[in-house]
């Protein structure tokens, strides 16, 4: 009911929803809807009172002060609210300056002129302080008036106790209710200022931390990749001035293949930048994605990677597994994972493998990545998903798969972490978020090592 009643209040203030406007327009606007409502139900409702106390000729003023108020409800309905303010706030003056001198300082009319002086500072607001300032002054002006020189605009009546009584709880609650409204309006604009303003602060704040790691990261960015494009150049450019002044074929085949081995490294560490700037800048995007469907074609694509002939793959995943999230972030993610175990595989082990398996809990998904690898010293495994940093010796390429890894799965609203063990091998768990129509039937067991 008192939904249906505000919406029915709104239908009458409003002509039409206008997007165009602020928060606080669209309230300053409602509340002197409001007020206009409420003042021309007192008229109407004073001149009903007066006629059932025989009182019959103030009925042209109020009707007249009705019309005026009708108007500004109009024109504030019609997008003039300024305009609909000011008659607002002169109309009510002059009617209560108009009625004082009919009715005795005990009907308490007076109140009227604070409701409207503190009503004219809250749908002007401050930007509107002068239109507002001369709206009170009226209200002083015209009580003073009225306390210091007495005057007839109206025919004195004789009225009794009950009409006074009657008349003072009636002006009372009336100048309540709408000094309630105005500071029910005015709490609304602090809350939601003073929300919008911790909100800011909170957005700062994250932003200043981003931009600090950004910088941090931006340096080492710079530092590295300087270093980093150069030392193959450098070189490549040494292997062709050896190769300028040989003869011997076979020391020229040794010197194409430490090129091609150099080029291989630079082109890795162009693509892991591309990759890096790419996770950074695009938005991400939503698709259904078989994640069955996609570690096979990740692993396809790496068939030829060196290292992958030695690992022995074993994907235990649910053939009807389905999430949705980003495919391309998620095959990068899948694909740096696989590509370091090939890259890490314990030359001193008989057999060589990655595990790949699946296990659904609650409204995420955990892809586990075990390998039988070389492993991690304990030491440096908790900064393996540092920008540029290399955990081991054998480390050839840029130091940024596991960085972008991590990124990757933030920018998915997941999480990366590592298990690992020196000499054993080592385990990464990837924390993806599910819609929960999206999970499925059970958990995947994890395959025994073999």
């Amino acid at each position: 009911m008192s939904r249906t009643f505000a919406n029915l209040v709104k239908a009458i203030i409003f002509k039409r929803e206008d997007h165009n406007l602020s928060y606080t327009q669209h309230k300053r606007i409602l509340l002197t809807g409001q007020l206009c409502l409420i003042s021309f139900t007192v008229v109407i409702l004073y001149a009903l009172f007066d006629l059932a106390f025989g009182i019959d000729y103030t009925w042209p003023y109020q009707l007249s002060c009705a019309a005026v108020i009708g108007l500004g409800l109009y024109l504030n309905r019609m997008g003039r609210h300024t305009v609909a303010s000011l008659l607002l706030g002169i109309g009510i003056n002059l009617t209560v300056f108009i009625f004082s001198s009919l009715e005795q300082v005990s009907t308490g009319l007076y109140m009227f002129y604070m409701t409207t002086a503190v009503g004219a500072y809250a749908v002007f607001g401050y930007e509107g302080r002068k239109k507002a300032m001369f709206i009170a002054g009226l209200s002083i002006a015209c009580f003073l008036l009225m306390v210091f020189f007495p005057f007839d605009i109206l025919p004195q009546h004789a009225y009794s106790e009950s009409y006074i009584a009657a008349n003072l709880i009636f002006n009372f609650l009336i100048s309540l209710i709408a000094c309630v409204t105005i500071i029910h309006f005015m709490l609304a604009i602090h809350q939601r200022s003073e929300g919008t303003l911790m909100e800011n602060e909170k957005k700062l704040v994250a932003q200043n931390q981003e931009l600090i790691k950004i910088n941090s990261e931006l340096d080492k960015f710079v530092y590295s990749t300087s270093h980093d494009l150069r030392a193959p150049l450098s070189s490549v450019r040494g292997l062709i001035q050896l190769l300028e002044r040989e003869k011997n074929l076979d020391e020229i085949m040794l010197y194409l293949s430490l090129m091609k081995n150099r080029v291989e490294n630079l082109d890795k560490f162009i693509t892991d930048i591309s990759d890096y700037s790419r996770n950074s800048r695009t938005e991400v995007t939503e698709a259904p994605v078989h994640v069955k469907e996609c570690i096979g074609n990740v692993i396809d694509s790496l068939r030829f990677y060196p290292g992958s002939d030695r690992v022995q793959m074993h994907v235990n995943v649910p053939d009807d597994l389905s999430i949705v999230s980003d495919p391309m972030r998620l095959q990068l993610v899948i694909g740096n994972l696989v590509s370091n175990a090939f890259k890490y595989y314990d030359s001193g082990k008989a057999e060589h493998y990655l595990n790949i398996s699946a296990r659904v809990k609650d409204a995420s998904l955990d892809l586990m990545f075990a390998d039988n690898g070389i492993g991690i010293v304990p030491e440096r495994l908790s900064r393996v998903f540092d920008m540029f940093f290399q955990a081991h010796e054998r480390s050839v390429g840029s130091g940024l798969g596991l960085y972008i890894v991590k990124e990757t799965m933030e920018k998915l609203g997941g999480s990366v972490r590592a298990q690992s063990t020196e000499g054993m091998g080592s385990t990464f768990i990837v924390s993806l978020p599910l819609r929960p129509e999206q999970h499925a039937s059970g958990d995947a067991e994890s395959p025994k090592m073999p």
